[in-house]
């Protein structure tokens, strides 16, 4: 006997069986609730205790600002003296330019804007197709500012280790300049 026949019958009878298991077990709903141990308890009421400490936490001032308004380069002082880690701080502080520069992208590209309460699969084709309409000097706009971003960003937080790693591998035998280039 061929071994593919043999693996197929095989595969038949063990779904079977998976579909049969489920069907018997009980429902979610017909289950009776059983009591949280207290150890369950004890941590729900914690986590309780923790939410309500971290709504009534203030903040300081200066980190206020620097979130809001602030300069990237005193934001990321104040995070690193704070004693976060290089890469929390460069998520946070990353995430403050792009923010700094939002206004600026989507003034390149007004129709890319969507209402954000809507689901994405009821958007109408001329919105799908949207990407498909953008102008050369858009997508030269949205370019410059995507390298004004990283430049900034590069600047702020020095050369980031993991950007391109994977590119890098494939393109180790060219020049600094070319692979940036590329």
């Amino acid at each position: 006997m061929k071994a593919l026949p043999l693996l197929l019958a095989a595969s038949l009878v063990a779904n079977a069986a998976l579909v049969t298991v489920n069907l018997r077990r009980p429902a979610a709903s017909d289950m009776k609730p059983t009591p949280a141990p207290a150890s369950t308890a004890a941590s729900s009421a914690g986590k309780a205790d923790l939410a309500k400490a971290l709504t009534q936490v203030e903040l300081p001032p200066e980190l206020v600002e620097a979130l809001n308004h602030g300069d990237a380069a005193t934001l990321r002082d104040f995070l690193r003296s704070a004693g976060l880690s290089d890469d929390m701080v460069r998520s946070i502080v990353q995430m403050r330019i792009w923010k700094n520069y939002e206004a600026r992208f989507k003034a390149a590209n007004p129709h890319h804007e969507s209402d954000p309460n809507k689901p994405w699969w009821k958007d109408d084709r001329r919105s799908q197709d949207r990407w498909n309409s953008v102008t050369k000097a858009q997508r030269e706009e949205s370019r410059r500012l995507q390298r004004e971003v990283r430049e900034e960003s590069e600047r702020v937080l020095g050369p980031d280790a993991n950007s391109n790693r994977h590119q890098d591998a494939r393109l180790s035998f060219l020049a600094p300049e070319k692979r940036a280039a590329l």
